[in-house]
């Protein structure tokens, strides 16, 4: 079973993520949008339930997601997935039963989640393979810098920052590093230095 922790203040589930069906009733998915809501017990969670929450849910009445944490590090038969639109979510976090995942890319990829029976992979990099999606994201990059010399300066306002994003969410490297490290690099270098991340991710 999938349980969703999320207050939606916006109501992006539908109007931005068209994410709809996780609003009606389902034998896979129960949602939540307030702690008064909560019917289940942890103690009943068990390893093929996930339990993924938004890390703002209000529950200042029943500490619910504190609760969760709690249990989760001492004895984690559930996996439980935190996911936020703050900027420290880019990184992809992937720990035995715990997931940091950025909100954007937790409800872009539910539906395909969701559709292949939990498996895990189609939440964390959607319907691609990790290979795939970061040779897709290569490629785009290299189109960006085609008509640049490769001694030229990086022109770091023709790389798309979702795309540097994700490749560091595939290759488990800080994006904010990531920008520090290239910002004096020419295009040749540049080009090295993303191949070497993707090679050793």
């Amino acid at each position: 079973m999938l349980y969703i922790l999320d207050d939606d203040q916006f109501n992006s589930i539908r109007s931005s993520y068209n994410c709809d069906f996780v609003l009606k009733p389902s034998n896979k998915i129960c949602y939540y949008k307030n702690e008064d809501q909560i019917d289940f017990d942890i103690s009943d969670l068990r390893e093929n339930d996930f339990v993924c929450f938004h890390n703002s849910f209000p529950c200042d009445k029943t500490l619910i997601t504190n609760r969760l944490m709690e249990i989760n590090e001492t004895s984690s038969s559930f996996t439980l997935i935190c996911f936020s639109a703050a900027a420290e979510f880019y990184n992809l976090i992937v720990e035995k039963k715990f997931i940091k995942i950025h909100k954007d890319r937790f409800y872009h990829n539910l539906k395909t989640f969701v559709d292949s029976e939990f498996d895990i992979n189609h939440l964390l990099y959607g319907e691609f393979s990790k290979d795939i999606e970061l040779s897709i994201i290569q490629k785009r990059i290299n189109m960006a810098l085609f008509s640049f010399s490769k001694f030229s300066e990086l022109p770091i306002k023709e790389l798309q920052p979702r795309d540097l994003k994700r490749i560091c969410e595939l290759t488990g490297f800080n994006y904010q590093e990531l920008i520090n490290k290239i910002s004096d690099y020419n295009v040749d270098k540049f080009k090295r230095f993303i191949n070497v991340l993707i090679q050793n991710k």
